[in-house]
């Protein structure tokens, strides 16, 4: 396999036929585990008026200017087809710093596995203080093995971004690029190249960037009023040695690549460099993760104060997300708040992530706030289509799933018990019950109480016999004995017989026996 097919990557080309104003954006991608069907997510930036549309008035809606542009596929897909527009649902614009952006997604099944070549390139890169304002272009590879850790295909990370960054001019600056990854790997942020960035490598003066933490860091001081355009890639790495399909990936093989893309202006306003706006609570903190569910509503507010007062929050946000005018915060005066507002749909499972930036009245700016917030699979399996404590396994992103039944091993829905009393394992005496993976043999009491009535009574009967038996053979060798003393009556009597008892004076009997 050579090198690039060895890069899991997911850049995006972006292509635009007519002149516009760039202003950046990014991509990520994920097996939908509908064959090889891929949903990909996009966010764009472009000069306010320059984009598809997108307003303040209209953050939330799809916005349709850019139906002659397209994601095309320009490898791997047997000539360039055409995937997708780049017409977005607005999330975000601003007037005064002249941008727009949104966000959208699309997908597309490809015919194997890969690798395949996204592309969308263009060369309207708005006038930079540092580098050349030419050509533009990110690149992608889709491939499809499978991972022998997760047994799934991998996903490219995730990450964000507003199309303009405003920097004090004359202060050290950082900014810190949300990342997050939906497979668990570990991610790291490098400079692009080539043509990765074409004419926008390097074009950040005296810049550094923490591969680890994705933090870029530089002087803000080349120029006052300037802009300047930065271009990072993003890549998952595995956490431990794994393969896909046949491919070793270690813990320093790099898996996939997303590209990122924005502006920093560098305004000369007056102040202290750590004079200016910061979050407060009850805003989460940065990096942390919230969860919640598909078709369900998710809220979340930014808190900021500040010694001016605030002119705006800037919200980085998911498609479809919306949220209010500054509001004052009653208990904490000079403090306001946004409150953002989303329902997720099905295709926005996984890890999105929401940025804010407050500036206040002199165009000082915050610090960064990012949140990632996990969207679960609140699909097939939200009802609880399982019986019998069976757990639902949804295939993939697609709204098929399978239900996987405890022991008592059975249905589609784990709704058939199994009757482990057929045949019946108990002896006569006991009753089977019918258990889940199992059986229980319950003593039947009325046949145990009758079998022992009917053995008594055949006892008593037997002894009764027995007796009966006994006494009438001993009564009738009694009888024969005593008769064996008699003679016959029509025989002659030949025993002594006394005639009669005379009484003498002498004071004594005298028998007389006849012969």
């Amino acid at each position: 396999m050579s090198g690039k097919y060895l890069i899991l990557c997911i850049s995006l080309v972006f292509k635009l036929v007519e002149t516009s104003h760039f202003r950046g954006g990014t991509i990520s991608w994920k097996p939908t585990g509908n064959g090889n069907e891929v949903r990909f997510s996009f966010k764009l930036g472009w000069a306010y008026g320059r984009g598809p549309g997108c307003t303040p008035s209209n953050v939330g809606q799809l916005v349709t200017g850019h139906n002659s542009s397209y994601w095309q596929c320009t490898s791997g897909c047997n000539g360039t087809v055409n995937l997708a527009n780049t017409n977005y649902i607005c999330t975000g614009a601003s007037v005064s710093d002249n941008w727009e952006q949104g966000e959208n997604t699309f997908t597309y099944t490809f015919s194997g596995i890969g690798p395949y070549t996204v592309e969308f390139t263009g060369g309207a890169w708005v006038s930079l203080d540092f580098g050349s304002a030419g050509s533009w272009s990110v690149g992608a590879i889709v491939y499809l093995g499978n991972r022998s850790d997760t047994h799934y295909r991998n996903r490219s990370p995730v990450t964000t971004g507003k199309p303009m960054y405003t920097v004090q001019y004359g202060c050290q600056a950082t900014i810190r690029i949300p990342v997050v990854d939906d497979d668990g790997d570990t991610v790291r942020c490098r400079w692009s190249t080539g043509s990765e960035c074409v004419s926008i490598c390097n074009a950040l003066p005296s810049a550094t960037i923490d591969s680890n933490t994705c933090t870029i860091s530089f002087p803000a001081n080349h120029t006052s009023n300037g802009i300047y355009a930065v271009a990072v890639s993003v890549e998952d790495y595995p956490k431990s040695t794994m393969t896909i399909e046949t491919q070793v990936y270690t813990t320093s093989t790099k898996m996939s690549t997303v590209n990122l893309q924005f502006l920093v202006q560098t305004p000369n306003v007056s102040g202290n460099c750590n004079d200016k706006p910061r979050f407060i609570s009850p805003t989460p903190v940065q990096g942390s993760t919230i969860q919640t569910t598909t078709l369900q509503i998710f809220r979340l507010s930014f808190y900021v104060t500040s010694t001016r007062s605030i002119t705006k929050i800037d919200i980085t946000s998911p498609a479809g997300m919306t949220y209010t005018s500054l509001q004052s915060v009653p208990s904490q005066p000079g403090s306001v708040f946004v409150a953002t507002s989303w329902t997720p749909q099905e295709n926005q499972i996984g890890i999105h992530i929401v940025c804010a930036l407050a500036e206040d009245s002199i165009r000082k700016t915050s610090d960064s706030r990012c949140i990632n917030v996990n969207v679960n699979d609140g699909g097939p399996c939200l009802s609880g289509p399982c019986r019998s404590n069976g757990t639902c396994v949804r295939n993939g992103l697609t709204q098929n799933y399978t239900c996987t039944c405890v022991p008592g091993f059975t249905g589609r829905f784990c709704e058939i018990d199994i009757n482990e009393c057929d045949p019946s394992p108990c002896i006569f005496l006991f009753d089977c019950e019918n258990r889940i993976n199992g059986h229980q043999c319950n003593l039947i009491e009325w046949k145990l109480a009758l079998i022992i009535l009917s053995f008594v009574m055949l006892s008593l009967i037997a002894i009764c016999g027995f007796t009966y038996i006994f006494k009438r053979k001993k009564y009738k060798n009694m009888k024969d004995n005593w008769l064996a003393n008699f003679v016959g009556i029509d025989q002659a009597d030949v025993q002594p017989r006394v005639l009669f008892t005379r009484k003498f004076k002498s004071g004594g009997f005298k028998h007389i026996t006849e012969e």
